[in-house]
């Protein structure tokens, strides 16, 4: 198979491009040759799928324009039997041969390419048009690399289902809800033939686009799965759930029910997840997006497909083109014996080959009295950067001789059950504009359109976290607060009850409360001080007081009253400082007793064993050397804070 295609690419170095560069004398009768190229049995790029609707679009050229086209020739390349595009990709090197004997057929003509081929087909023959120097009109590829014009300069690409300008308006749409974080859910439906590679490449494509964008940092992951092993998409949307809010699914519309049934019975159409399909335009085999199929899952479709938005690039105005249809339909019949179904009438990439045909049509027109000085790249670079206009849908040919479409974005309005145009995306503006403001507002949520982050992240972990630390937190603040409340209290009323009991007479004894001992034992000493005879039969050292043994101090030649004591602040905190006053070699002071006849006061101290520091001086046996006295000094120093 290889040493044709190395064949076929020698042969056509030595013919670049006598076919494009004779003089012609009468430029209205410039021969032109059209040569189509169909592989495979591939609905909807096949022989049959597409030829009868390009026989009538070169008809109704020369029709149209009889002097200039009536000397044009056709030549139809089918090669039957490929029912998948890498099948049809791998086809071409064998058909290089039969490709190049019809370059040859007509080496003074004006010769051009046509295919309806996918875009692994487009690929391969983009690299032959390169070398014949051939423009390649594809207008069923849409593959980004068809951009590459240093190795496809001759190759235009015609489909209508754009990924450029849709990829554009898509992120575009992200943007506007502050969404980055994608989760693309990429089928590989083998069950749908040709339609697979569709959604392959889209996924791919989207994916590609998202993560090399230079304005927003987007966060996308892959998932892919293939329908036709699958049996349950419930494991396939647990892994989304902990993934993003955004998902988007690259599947046939009858996947995308099932997708969105399994989504509601888990929960994901309540407003927290936001699901997206990209769909191609209407092609046989594909059908509408819908929610219902009259089974036990439309409930649960309708509700699912409220959380759904479905994006494409929009559709012929068919009511325009019945004529087109209704004549490609009789010429299936009549040339291909093969009738045509209202499903495979409505076919967009037929109509985009016929598009193609009136692009170059056109184009060629404007050139035609210079077309001897045009080489196939110079011819392609023509239709760069401009404008086609026919009645039943505008499109753009961009400076890498791509199509930019529109795009629109629908989603379900529950009054009528279907899918209405919401937004829409115009290309030539670059904008993004509601189309229809009721439906763009409205969503499952109250809250509104599902943030791109959950506040309390995809698992429901942060809130618990943060709610902890923040009870933590406040549990901490609030102890400090009560304890702090508590010392203040405290303090407080420590000060107010001191200030109080500085002032009240709780130092007040009765004197009669003081009962002498019966047996005082050894400890009794009578006081020998400077007193009347008669106060020293009562002015005994020791005493009971309520029971308990406690020693007795006179104020030296003084009764003092309550009303005095109360009048002396500072006489009255020493008392107070020594009621608090707490050691092993000082007595407790108990209080004051003065006694009526004879009247004299009393300073009352708890009884110690050892006696009190006056009396041990007084006691004469004692002999104090310098010893005792240092001791004793160090013990009163000790006790003093």
């Amino acid at each position: 198979m290889m040493h044709l295609l190395f064949y076929g690419l020698t042969l056509s170095l030595h013919l670049l491009p006598l076919f494009l560069c004779v003089k012609f004398d009468n430029p209205n009768q410039m021969h032109i040759h059209a040569i189509t190229i169909l592989i495979g049995d591939m609905t909807p790029f096949s022989y049959y799928a597409v030829g009868p609707t390009l026989d009538v679009a070169f008809k109704r050229l020369q029709h149209d324009y009889p002097t200039t086209f009536a000397n044009m020739s056709r030549t139809i390349i089918h090669e039957p039997g490929a029912l998948s595009c890498a099948d049809g990709a791998a086809l071409v090197p064998a058909l290089s041969d039969k490709i190049y004997e019809a370059v040859q057929r007509y080496p003074n003509s004006f010769t051009v390419m046509f295919s309806p081929g996918c875009s692994l087909e487009i690929v391969a023959l983009g690299d032959f048009a390169r070398e014949w120097d051939i423009p390649l009109f594809a207008s069923s590829s849409s593959d980004g690399a068809l951009s590459d014009k240093q190795r496809y300069p001759t190759v235009m690409s015609f489909t209508s289902s754009d990924e450029v300008a849709t990829f554009v308006s898509f992120q575009l749409f992200l943007g506007r809800y502050r969404w980055r974080t994608i989760t693309l859910l990429c089928d590989a439906p083998s069950q749908f033939q040709a339609l697979s590679t569709f959604y392959m490449v889209a996924c791919r494509n989207i994916k590609r686009f998202l993560d090399g964008s230079t304005t927003t940092k987007f966060l996308t992951n892959k998932l892919e799965f293939d329908s036709v092993k699958t049996l349950d998409y419930a494991t396939l949307l647990s892994r989304v759930q902990d993934q993003s809010r955004v998902q988007v699914i690259c599947a046939h519309p009858r996947i995308v029910r099932d997708i969105m049934v399994t989504a509601k019975r888990l929960n994901m159409t309540n407003g927290d997840y936001i699901f997206f399909t990209f769909q191609t335009t209407r092609v046989p085999g594909m059908t509408e997006i819908l929610w219902q199929f009259l089974d036990d899952n439309d409930e649960a479709a309708f509700d699912g497909f409220q959380s759904l938005i479905s994006f494409q690039n929009p559709n012929p105005k068919w009511e325009l083109i019945s004529d087109i249809l209704e004549e490609a339909k009789n010429n299936s019949l009549d040339r291909y014996n093969r009738s045509v179904s209202r499903n495979e009438q409505l076919n967009d990439l037929a109509i985009s080959g016929y598009e193609s045909v009136l692009a170059f049509a056109q184009v060629f027109l404007e050139l035609r009295a210079d077309i001897n000085t045009l080489t196939g790249t110079s011819f392609a670079r023509r239709f760069y950067n401009r404008s086609f206009n026919p009645c039943f849908r505008n499109f753009f040919i961009n400076e890498n001789g791509m199509r930019m479409n529109d795009a629109v974005y629908q989603r379900l309005n529950v009054d009528s059950g279907v899918l209405e145009d919401t937004w829409l995306y115009d290309f030539a503006s670059s904008v993004l504009r509601e189309v229809s403001p009721k439906l763009a507002h409205t969503w499952k949520s109250k809250d509104g359109p599902p943030p791109d982050v959950p506040q309390c992240g995809y698992r429901n972990d942060l809130c618990a976290t943060s709610n902890t630390q923040t009870l933590i937190i406040s549990g901490v603040l609030v102890a400090v607060a009560v304890i702090i409340c508590i010392g203040l209290t405290t303090a407080l009323y420590w000060k107010f009850s001191n200030k109080m009991s500085n002032k009240s007479p709780w130092w007040q004894l009765h004197y009669t409360d003081l009962q002498p001992l019966s047996n005082p034992g050894p400890a009794w000493i009578m006081v020998r001080q400077r007193l009347p005879e008669a106060e020293l039969s009562v002015c005994t050292n020791r005493r009971l007081h309520h029971g308990q043994s406690v020693t007795i101090e006179p104020f030296y030649g003084k009764c003092l009253s309550v009303h005095q004591i109360l009048e002396q602040a500072t006489f009255r905190n020493v008392l107070y400082a020594t009621r608090f006053l707490q050691h092993e070699n000082v007595n407790r002071f108990v209080g004051i007793a003065t006694s009526s006849s004879p009247a004299y006061s009393y300073m009352v101290f708890d009884y110690g064993a050892r006696d009190t520091l006056r009396l041990l001086i007084q006691n004469e046996p004692i002999h104090m050397d310098h010893t005792l006295k240092s001791s004793m000094i160090w013990e009163i120093v000790h006790v003093l804070p």
